[in-house]
C-alpha cells in the first residue's frame, strides 16, 4: 500500500498562503505544513496551528526573506549556519 502525503509548502508566506494551508488541512487535502519562520505571516501560521492541532507542522528553512534577497551572506558557511540556528530555535 502506497501513502500519499500532501504537504503545505510556505506556511507562513502571508495571509492567504496561511488560510489556504489551513482551509486545505480541514477539507482532508493535506495533513502537515512546513513553516517559515523568518516571514511576515509566521506568527499567525503559529497560532492558527494551535487551532488544528492534528496538522503536523515542520520547519522550512530559509535563507531569503520575503523580497527573495538573501538573510545570511551565501558564501560564508558560517553565517548560513547561524541562520539557521537561529530559524530552528525560533521554530522550536
Amino acid at each position: 500500500m502506497r501513502t500519499l502525503i500532501v504537504n503545505g509548502d510556505d506556511f507562513g508566506a502571508g495571509h492567504g498562503v496561511n488560510r489556504g494551508i489551513l482551509d486545505a488541512h480541514r477539507r482532508g487535502i493535506l495533513t502537515s505544513a512546513s513553516l517559515m519562520v523568518n516571514m511576515p505571516g509566521s506568527e499567525e501560521a503559529a497560532r492558527l496551528a494551535l487551532e488544528a492541532p492534528e496538522l503536523s507542522v515542520g520547519i522550512h528553512l530559509n535563507l531569503t526573506n520575503e523580497g527573495g534577497a538573501p538573510v545570511a551572506d551565501l558564501d560564508d558557511p558560517e553565517a548560513c549556519r547561524h541562520e539557521l540556528e537561529r530559524q530552528f530555535a525560533s521554530f522550536t
